[in-house]
């Protein structure tokens, strides 16, 4: 995608069509208590070719009941979880990186949902991730888009959403390293829910990673300080290629963040204390995992723990595991799903803030 490419502006109203085939004529009562978060949550799986939809709940014995089962309009590549700390559910962000079209979903904790924006972006943004920008807020407070030839990154607003005005940009001129192809937020915070440490530009062809922070932690979301602060790298070194899924974790239940590392051309899996960026007191744990998985991290239980679903697309073999101090996987029960499932996000429609 050229640099020189703007993105487009957010097309997004009330009367916006329907995406899937159950919509919302309005916000739906929901049955759960407000400020009570029972371990549980939901996955959201997409198949792109067919657009099937199903939405799983998950259970904190880690059995699963399908709670929806549609079809969404297919060639979407991005699925990304977004929460807006409502009692009216969470969402998820629909991106098509060939045509460029874009759409917001709500989810229900009954599986019901209803689109809440769509409209068009420019075509070929290869990472989207939303990130809590602001401590002092509840829920996602920007999306940020990579496009890993340019580099060129996009942070936008969403606390519009909600109430149908759809995304605001905030800043259209930042320059990641090029070809960065993971970028993540959060990483090697201590307050992983409200607040973002710092940013993680990483390249798993050639294994350099950078990293960024700003001294208070606070990103405010107003345009006046955002991803241009964080753009100051204060790292620039190399870990091995190919790790895939970097994502925060928690395996000691010490309420302390980790990072887990998986490369599932290898099997190799690493989770390190903190960030894994340098600033780790402890040696790297390492397991193999296996090859082939997809990695999706879950909370089903507790906060101090965290659980992962591994999903084999050839085979469609699946596990819901929780990752033990030493890296390893304590398998808590395994199931075949149907194979090909391009996108599995986690979601929560069950908490709430009071």
């Amino acid at each position: 995608m050229s640099s020189a490419r703007r993105l487009l502006p957010a097309v997004a109203t009330a009367a916006c069509a329907a995406v899937v085939t159950a919509g919302l004529a309005g916000p739906a009562t929901a049955s759960h208590t407000t400020g009570y978060y029972d371990y549980t949550s939901e996955v959201v799986v997409y198949d792109a070719d067919s657009g099937r939809q199903v939405t799983i709940d998950l259970t904190s014995d880690a059995s699963t009941s399908t709670l929806a089962d549609r079809r969404w309009s297919t060639g979407w590549d991005h699925v990304v979880a977004l929460d807006h700390g409502t009692a009216t559910g969470r969402a998820t962000l629909l991106y098509n990186s060939t045509s460029g079209r874009y759409a917001v979903v709500n989810h229900l904790p009954d599986g019901r949902t209803g689109t809440l924006a769509q409209g068009q972006w420019s075509r070929g943004w290869d990472e989207i991730i939303a990130v809590f920008a602001n401590r002092y807020t509840v829920g996602t407070d920007e999306v940020l888009l990579l496009d890993s030839e340019t580099g060129r990154v996009v942070a936008l607003d969403t606390s519009r959403l909600w109430d149908g005005r759809g995304f605001r940009t905030l800043s259209d001129d930042v320059a990641a390293p090029r070809g960065t192809d993971v970028l993540r937020g959060q990483v090697g915070s201590s307050d992983t829910s409200l607040a973002t440490a710092g940013l993680l530009y990483y390249d798993s062809v050639n294994g350099w990673y950078h990293s960024s922070h700003t001294d208070d932690r606070r990103f405010p979301v107003d345009g006046t300080i955002d991803v241009r602060e964080r753009s100051a790298f204060v790292s620039n070194r190399k870990w091995s290629a190919g790790w895939t899924y970097i994502e925060t974790v928690e395996s000691d239940g010490s309420y302390g963040p980790e990072t887990l590392f998986y490369n599932p051309a290898t099997g190799r899996a690493v989770v390190r204390d903190r960030s894994g960026i340098g600033i780790g007191s402890q040696q790297p744990k390492e397991a193999n995992w296996g090859s082939g998985w997809k990695v999706t991290v879950v909370e089903i239980d507790n906060f101090t723990d965290t659980e992962v679903i591994l999903y084999n697309p050839d085979t469609g073999r699946t596990l819901i595991a929780e990752i033990e101090p030493d890296a390893t996987l304590r398998v808590l029960s395994e199931r075949t799903w149907s194979t090909g499932w391009d996108a599995i996000t986690a979601i929560d429609t069950e908490f709430a803030w009071s």
